[in-house]
């Protein structure tokens, strides 16, 4: 899973229009992504300079596209020399290329083409020419023929791309400032490109940058220059200047000029508190293309220090953050900087210096993030935001959270206004995903595209505070995003991997994941009411977008009905619900099979070897056959008239069954769904592993202390008649406390008249350390 999935994340960025960035979008990785210019916008610039150059205004741009960045050098320069253009008889730029008033453009094509040949070398793997002497040769006389060509010719465009040929030849044929071989190409960019407005001003002064001394003013500034004036340099500036952070904020208190960029590189570059360059670049320039980037980057960063941890509980296992811990100064910390950045986002606002509808809904996310959602709701309403504008989907989002918040969410009117909301959000991302094209990459930033599924999320928490227990599970399922809560990603149906499971009954949603946050949070009512939502047949949008893909099996619900009976100790009622249910149900659905035993719940098997007694085993695996056991020696414990030795017998068989449903029994799944090795009874939820919490807190005592198991014995042996019967509920007794989870095994006081005994000399037999257990 990469980090960014802990993260959560409800402001967009790129809001204001600015494309370009989006690699350096907040990310808890090194970068957003490695994609430089992700919607190609310099390749598009290029090819509209040739446009304009061709002075046809209908020429097809893509024509264009397909021979500057989708021709190989290779075949372009075969089609030359043979001048056989066949092969690109219905492209419009090459029949312009090819009439005899263009040589001069077709010359500078091919000049063009043979600089990539050289460049990147033969593609034959076994060719050794990367780094030979001939390859070397080839790129110096190629940048060399570039600078002639310079000088030749009079043609200004032309001219000023055989300037940045020559000056990236010479980058790749190793020239450098420092030894003089790079003084006439950088010239030549000073003289022919520096003063020009083309695309290729951006990528020659980047290849000048690389042949100044490393690390030196020249290097930083020049780079600095390529990421504000090109966008397919960006990342590779980045790159390059990464480890020089201070020397990056220096060239922007040196020269004004680079301020801005280099402000936007530092921010870039900073993964924790960034406001106070945010406010320099703002005192800079109110309007600068970066000021938008670099405030989403600052409210992204509290959305993940406050959100994640509050909504997907990363990273919060086993911390108190009530106590003077880092975990609980950093978190005071984080909202001390959320109130600052507030204020300076309130003052921005109020200033009206900047992008008015950036800053509004910038302060609207800020106001919630804050949980002041009334104050959020008026400059909300204040906004007018129509839904052709790039504003509308943080318009949305805003509108949700404080809906959720500020409104009656148990209405109709409220509900169906959110599911609207939610669907406009959905169908506008997707048509998002769906854009392609030579200049769009597809899902630059999957943060991005999970807005809906988050705002679930917080839905969830809103309807759980509310009581409504089942719009909230449903909610938190169908958002299907990672928590640090075991049960709450869909990935818990590893034991239906299997060929055509629903071809042999395997309903593929009887999972964990189905049924996991009502084992989590729900009472059995809300349980019941799951289950008539699922068949109710009129539902509203809002209901239907709670349904999931793929409804459990009523009888996984009444499963879980059955087990939270269970855990309460109400057996009759647990056997009521598990008979209503298909006998067939264990033996084909999740992983009952493989995890409850056919032996009987009384036999502890290897745990209690002193009980030679046999057991009568299940045909079948059924929590019904288990129960009836259970049902049958609680109603003769409940009858008014029993003789003590047979109330003990009755209270050795339930305990030996509440021994056998703990987390150490042979029949644990009768209450829980899942197993860890190393569950503890104190652990918190973790996504990776499966947890019995939060049930820890009213079940964990019997099922991983086994309190009740323990009580059980601890009665049967005061009733027990004879010694024999004593020793072995003795021993049943301590069985229990040593199978107890992360409890200390107390060292009882073996009784006098307990060693001699049969039950006890077969235990010795068994175990021969049993004495050393014993006082």
């Amino acid at each position: 899973m990469d980090i960014d999935e802990t993260r959560y994340a409800l402001f967009r960025n790129g809001l204001n229009g600015y494309e370009g960035l989006e690699a350096f979008y907040y990310t808890e990785n090194f970068l957003n992504n490695n994609i430089s210019d992700p919607q190609g916008l310099d390749y598009r610039r290029n090819c509209e300079e040739w446009r304009r150059y061709t002075g046809d205004a209908d020429m097809n741009i893509e024509h264009i596209y397909a021979i500057q960045y989708e021709t190989e050098p290779e075949i372009f320069l075969d089609a030359y020399r043979r001048n056989d253009w066949s092969a690109f008889r219905k492209n419009g730029f090459i029949k312009w290329l090819t009439h005899p008033r263009r040589k001069r453009a077709m010359a500078y094509m091919v000049l063009a083409k043979e600089a990539e040949q050289t460049q990147f070398g033969s593609e034959d793997i076994w060719s050794a020419d990367i780094g030979s002497p001939q390859r070397d040769s080839a790129i110096r006389a190629v940048a060399e023929k570039s600078l002639s060509m310079v000088r030749k010719t009079k043609d200004n465009f032309l001219k000023e791309r055989y300037a940045f040929q020559a000056v990236k030849m010479a980058y790749y044929a190793s020239f450098t400032r420092e030894n003089g071989s790079a003084v006439p190409y950088m010239e030549a960019y000073e003289k022919y490109i520096r003063n020009g407005n083309s695309v290729v001003k951006g990528w020659a002064v980047y290849f000048c940058g690389l042949m100044e001394p490393v690390n030196s003013e020249a290097y930083v500034s020049r780079l600095l220059r390529a990421f504000d004036w090109s966008e397919e340099k960006k990342v590779p500036v980045y790159n390059q200047l990464y480890n020089i952070k201070e020397e990056v904020y220096a060239a922007g208190k040196k020269d004004p000029s680079l301020q801005e960029a280099s402000l936007a590189v530092f921010g870039a570059m900073t993964f924790g508190r960034n406001l106070q360059q945010v406010r320099q670049i703002y005192s800079i320039n109110p309007e600068s293309k970066y000021l938008p980037f670099l405030i989403s980057r600052e409210i992204n960063k509290v959305e993940n220090w406050i959100w994640s941890y509050d909504l997907l509980k990363f990273n919060n296992l086993n911390e108190d953050l009530t106590i003077n811990t880092s975990y609980g100064t950093n978190r005071k910390n984080d909202y001390t900087y959320l109130d600052d950045l507030l204020a300076f986002i309130e003052k921005a606002e109020a200033e009206g210096k900047t992008d008015s509808l950036f800053t509004r809904l910038a302060l609207v996310h800020l106001l919630n993030l804050k949980g002041r959602y009334a104050d959020a709701g008026k400059v909300l309403a204040r906004l007018s935001v129509p839904a052709s504008s790039r504003y509308h989907d943080q318009f949305l989002i805003e509108r949700v959270i404080v809906t959720a918040k500020t409104e009656n969410i148990l209405v109709n009117d409220t509900k169906l206004r959110l599911a609207a909301d939610l669907q406009l959000l959905k169908d506008q991302q997707d048509a998002v995903i769906k854009k392609k094209g030579p200049y769009w990459a597809d899902e630059l930033s999957p943060e991005e595209m999970d807005d809906v599924q988050e705002l679930m999320v917080f839905l969830s928490y809103c309807y759980k505070e509310r009581g409504d227990i089942v719009t909230a599970g449903l909610l938190r399922q169908k958002a299907n995003v990672p928590s640090n809560e075991y049960g709450y990603m869909q990935w818990s149906y590893w034991y239906y991997q299997e060929e055509e499971p629903e071809a042999r009954g395997i309903n593929t949603a009887n999972d964990y994941y189905s049924i996991a946050y009502f084992d989590k949070h729900a009472a059995v009512e809300d349980v019941y009411n799951l289950i008539m939502f699922k068949h109710k047949q009129q539902k509203n949008k809002f209901e239907q977008l709670l349904e999931p893909v793929k409804w459990a099996d009523d009888d996984m619900f009444y499963d879980l009905i059955g087990t939270k009976y269970l855990r309460e100790q109400q057996y009759e009622m647990a056997l009521k619900v598990f008979e209503k249910m298909d006998p067939a149900f264990w033996e084909t659905q999740y992983a009952y099979k493989e995890y409850l035993p056919s032996r009987s719940i009384f036999d502890l098997g290897t745990y209690a070897p002193w009980d030679l007694r046999a057991y009568a085993a299940y045909p079948a695996t059924s929590k019904v056959a288990v129960l009836r056991d259970i049902v049958k020696v609680n109603r003769e414990l409940e009858m008014p008239v029993l003789k003590p030795a047979r109330k003990a017998e009755l209270l050795r068989l339930l305990g030996n069954a509440r021994l056998n449903m703990t987390y150490n029994g042979h029949f644990w799944m009768m209450i829980s769904y899942g197993k860890y090795d190393k569950e503890t009874y104190e652990e918190k939820d973790d996504i990776f592993r499966y947890t019995f919490y939060p049930n820890t807190i009213k079940y964990g005592a019997d099922y991983y202390r086994n309190s009740l198991a323990v009580e059980t014995f601890r009665q049967a042996l005061q009733l027990a008649p004879d010694k024999e019967s004593k020793a072995e509920m003795f021993l049943d007794l301590c069985l229990a406390e040593h199978l107890a989870v992360n409890a200390p095994y107390p060292q009882r006081e073996l009784p006098g008249n307990i060693a001699a005994t049969r039950v006890f000399n077969i235990a010795r037999t068994t175990c021969p350390d049993l004495d050393s257990r014993f006082r």
